[in-house]
């Protein structure tokens, strides 16, 4: 793997790797993104995220929330599964920003993305609700992956406050402890949660879906979708998954 660029911004250095077709975004050594334009699906947990938009009724697919960009792989997913759906993408750290612009190849018709802290920027948010919201805000700390916003009570009434009322909320935690300990996993208004544990590592994203699809019409919506191929298909359907 080559480094192909680098740069150093106060006590954060950014890097972005290469190896054949595959771009990777590092910041202070961290691994936040990776990217082949041949392989819509990465095996990593981006996977876990993208999927959960099957939740979401599809007539109902119109607006997606995305807080914690890093190069933007999710949105390169979306782009091509759901084309006609409008991304808003808020990023914290500028440089991951025009990283993703630069090498991730994330384009002003790929989505809207906004420079701001997540918190705030969702706090003085008064806009139309999101029909999915992802919250994969991830940083370091010493050289260690770390959520960047735990969710606690207060976090997760903001998330809650701005999915819509057929909507999905996903949330990428560290781990089953975490998400046990947050906010979100004692609350009611959710029909269904769901929570899928990508290959290669011990992440949990959490999905918390306020209408009716059942995994069954999860599944369906999957197999039906014409842009996947069947190995595709088959391996998102065959990603670790349980309610809880």
């Amino acid at each position: 793997m080559a480094v192909v660029w680098s740069q150093r911004t106060g006590d954060n250095l950014h890097e972005v790797r290469t190896a054949g077709k595959s771009v990777r975004l590092y910041t202070n050594g961290v691994f936040h993104s990776q990217w082949n334009p041949n392989r819509l699906l990465t095996r990593s947990v981006w996977d876990s995220l993208m999927i959960s938009a099957f939740f979401v009724p599809p007539a109902t697919l119109r607006r997606v929330l995305i807080l914690g960009v890093g190069g933007g792989v999710v949105i390169k997913q979306f782009n091509e599964l759901f084309p006609t759906v409008d991304i808003v993408g808020v990023e914290l750290d500028p440089m991951h920003i025009e990283i993703a612009k630069k090498w991730f190849k994330i384009g002003k018709t790929d989505a809207a993305l906004i420079q701001a802290d997540a918190r705030e920027w969702l706090h003085a948010y008064d806009g139309p609700k999101f029909d999915l919201i992802i919250d994969d805000l991830f940083g370091d700390n010493n050289g260690e992956v770390a959520r960047a916003l735990p969710v606690d009570k207060s976090w997760a009434g903001h998330l809650c406050k701005h999915v819509s009322s057929a909507g999905v909320l996903t949330v990428n935690f560290i781990g089953k402890p975490e998400l046990r300990n947050s906010g979100l996993y004692q609350r009611k208004e959710f029909k269904r949660r769901y929570c899928f544990t990508p290959p290669f590592c011990d992440n949990a994203v959490s999905v918390f879906i306020k209408n009716n699809t059942a995994i069954k019409q999860w599944k369906d919506r999957i197999k039906d979708h014409p842009v996947l191929t069947a190995s595709q298909k088959k391996a998102i359907l065959g990603d670790p998954r349980r309610s809880f």
